[in-house]
């Protein structure tokens, strides 16, 4: 399955949930001018457009390790979160 197929059904998915309606009008009432009053999906016009270049460039630039935060609990996982950070973020 393909990122854009997935992304469109789970527009269409989104768009059949009462509940999920619901919230995207409140936090475009409640934010209005600001970027939180927009879906998370954005209008379906542009999720049909996006092409596979589109989301490759997306993610190259902004899954990037310099964009990402580490959280963990116990030492455990910080001692292995460390270690993920040595290896990744050189």
């Amino acid at each position: 399955m393909t990122r854009h197929f997935t992304a469109v059904m789970v527009h269409v998915q989104v768009e059949g949930v009462a509940e999920e309606v619901i919230f995207d009008h409140l936090h475009a009432t409640a934010f209005q001018h600001s970027p939180l009053g927009r879906t998370i999906l954005g209008p379906a016009e542009n999720i049909r457009t996006l092409t596979r270049n589109d989301l490759v460039d997306y993610i190259q630039t902004h899954y990037t390790a310099s964009r990402m935060v580490c959280s963990f609990h116990a030492l455990t996982a910080c001692l292995a979160l460390h270690m993920l950070h040595d290896l990744y973020s050189a």
